[in-house]
């Protein structure tokens, strides 16, 4: 169960994430992308262990009846790297949410 002050004081990270064709990989950083696509001495393995989250839209058997997409908007945040919170530095970071469409509602997946 969420309550709103969850929803209000949540910290949010910043992620990388990659939309292909068939689906969307999210991961940590861009450096977890950056070596997940140019190191060559990763095995299936660890490729997958770089891979917060995978999702293929291609594959989709009931209970899913498929997936949305929320628009995409900014949220204020405070910077992490200031040290005085009197005059706090905010940045905009651009969030959406990917919903799992079931037989009995959306879920929230990232």
């Amino acid at each position: 169960r969420l309550s709103l002050r969850t929803l209000i004081t949540k910290r949010y990270k910043p992620t990388y994430y990659l939309l292909l064709p068939s689906g969307l990989l999210v991961f940590r950083s861009a450096a977890d992308f950056s070596d997940w696509l140019y190191n060559p001495l990763h095995g299936e393995r660890e490729r997958e262990y770089l891979v917060k989250l995978n999702l293929d839209f291609s594959d989709v058997k009931p209970p899913v009846k498929g997936y949305n997409v929320t628009h995409p908007k900014p949220k204020r945040s405070a910077s992490s790297s200031s040290s005085s919170s009197a005059a706090a530095p905010t940045t905009t970071m651009w969030t959406f949410k990917v919903e799992r469409v079931m037989d009995y509602g959306p879920n929230i997946v990232g």
